[in-house]
């Protein structure tokens, strides 16, 4: 049957696994470089630091104590991402899916504080390994429990089961957090120059009380969390001139709230696992070919 097929369906019944086996080992390649990358960097004490390539240990410190709201569990945090999928029909497309409707990570600024300093991270487009995680369910896009189980970083939040859309699950609702106090290493670009102040120096950029919240001028959600970034930008400048963020391709953002060596141990053997993964749809790919050539 398979020698009988036109050459261009086989080449179509190749793609599959060969592009799942791509996808794995680069996954593999991808988790390994990131172990490597973590081992590589020695860990630095904040007061002594040199601008460049620095990695961090310490604990997560809220700016002024004002800690961020979760958008979906309403938990105090320092940190967090969320994603909300709707399971619905795709357009020209008989099958239903999950279709992302809201995914978004927090980028406030929030420090990391070791026994000589303190540093600001500017989380913007990090890799987080997270304090914990939850998934759950529901029949509306904002969900109506917000206190779902919480797994840790390397627990699986799905279980056994996985739901498929229903009446009351119809909505599928992730978020990961990190909080003020959590154990924290980070890598990332660190910098030490003091900022030139902007505006009015007598400007009051205080975190406390009504004058944390959004102007009344600017009602939207997206305009309220802009507000909320810029204050906490404005305080954390204040307080210091140490910060740490992305760099290049080759200098990324991490954070991870596990240990350093768990942390490097994790993403080994996960890239170890996905090369394991990628021999599975790799022998499809040469079951076939021996099919037709063989």
């Amino acid at each position: 049957m398979i020698q009988s097929l036109p050459l261009p369906i086989f080449m179509f019944m190749l793609a599959f696994p060969l592009a799942m086996t791509g996808i794995c080992v680069y996954a593999g390649i991808f988790a390994r470089q990131r172990a490597a990358l973590v081992k590589d960097v020695m860990t630095s004490q904040i007061r002594t630091a040199k601008p460049g390539y620095v990695e961090f240990s310490g604990k997560v410190e809220a700016v002024e104590q004002r800690t961020l709201t979760a958008p979906l569990t309403r938990s105090p945090c320092c940190w967090y991402h969320v994603r909300v999928e709707k399971f619905e029909k795709r357009s020209g497309n008989k099958s239903a899916d999950w279709t992302t409707v809201r995914d978004e990570s927090s980028e406030a600024p929030f420090f990391v504080r070791d026994a000589t300093g303190l540093c600001a991270v500017d989380p913007h487009g990090a890799e987080v390994t997270p304090t914990d995680k939850s998934l759950w369910y529901g029949a509306t896009e904002e969900p109506e429990d917000r206190d779902p189980p919480r797994v840790g970083p390397m627990e699986s939040a799905k279980g056994w089961v996985e739901i498929s859309g229903g009446p009351n699950s119809k909505y599928r609702y992730s978020e990961e957090r990190i909080y003020d106090g959590d154990r924290l290493f980070v890598l990332g670009v660190f910098s030490n120059t003091p900022l030139e102040p902007e505006g009015d120096e007598d400007e009051d950029v205080a975190l406390d009380g009504e004058d944390f919240e959004a102007e009344p001028e600017a009602p939207e959600e997206e305009d309220a969390e802009l507000e909320i970034i810029d204050r906490l930008s404005a305080a954390a400048k204040r307080l210091t001139p140490n910060r740490i963020a992305r760099g290049s391709r080759k200098q990324p953002l991490i954070l991870s709230t596990t240990e350093q060596q768990v942390h490097i141990d994790m993403m080994a053997k996960g890239g170890l696992a996905a090369f394991f993964v990628a021999l599975f749809p790799l022998a499809l790919v040469i079951l076939l070919l021996w099919a037709r050539f063989g």
